[in-house]
């Protein structure tokens, strides 16, 4: 196992407590899906869901749950807004922002997923196959908005939903990206300009650690 993957872990683990943190100091109910204490958070949060009078609804063939094999392609979190709207929350830490087919494949599994890409900079492409044949240019007009943001995310069309197959390709013409503050105000009417900025000022601290080896 090398120092490079190592590394990508680490980063992996903390742009997920980054993002909790985050998520839940703008109010959201956050819970964390690890295999190990699957059954307990999801009876938790159909009781908090309840309370609040919110539609609990994790997947459109909510029978797919029941099977260990799904359980274990969970995305991160499960969230609650304020509002009572459920959501999953995949988090992925790409450097330069860029996610590839590999990335996508939680939304095989839950097409409602919202895929948050924690970044440092982002570039001039936000998406790239493997094969390096594919390649996203973000828009001109686009550009500085994705640049100046440390979260961006990922989701599909909510119409194209159905057409989820087993291309990872296919998969891609239905998504859009969408930087955090849009995100929160068009899906959860948030806006906190102060906690953004400060989760964002985390990301370059602890994120833009070199690994170093110890000789």
């Amino acid at each position: 196992m090398g120092l490079a993957y190592i590394d990508g872990k680490i980063k992996g683990t903390i742009a997920e407590v980054i993002v909790e943190n985050m998520l839940q100091k703008l109010g959201f109910f956050v819970l964390k899906t690890a295999q190990e204490s699957i059954v307990n958070p999801i009876l938790q949060i159909e009781r908090f869901v309840s309370k609040c009078n919110g539609n609990l609804k994790f997947i459109k063939d909510i029978e797919n749950l029941q099977t260990l094999n799904t359980l274990r392609k969970l995305p991160d979190f499960i969230i609650v807004s304020p509002n009572g709207r459920v959501d999953f929350i995949e988090v992925k830490f790409r450097n330069k922002g860029m996610i590839n087919e590999r990335d996508m494949e939680v939304f095989h599994h839950f097409p409602d997923t919202q895929l948050m890409i924690v970044n440092l900079e982002v570039g001039d492409n936000i998406f790239y196959s493997e094969n390096k044949e594919h390649k996203e240019e973000i828009k001109e007009e686009d550009k500085k908005k994705f640049q100046d943001s440390r979260f961006n995310i990922c989701l599909l069309d909510e119409l194209n939903n159905e057409d989820v197959n087993d291309e990872i390709i296919g998969i891609y013409t239905s998504a859009h990206f969408i930087i955090l503050k849009e995100w929160l105000k068009n899906r959860y009417d948030i806006e906190d300009d102060a906690i953004i900025n400060n989760f964002s000022e985390l990301v370059v601290k602890w994120l833009s650690i070199k690994e170093e080896i110890d000789h």
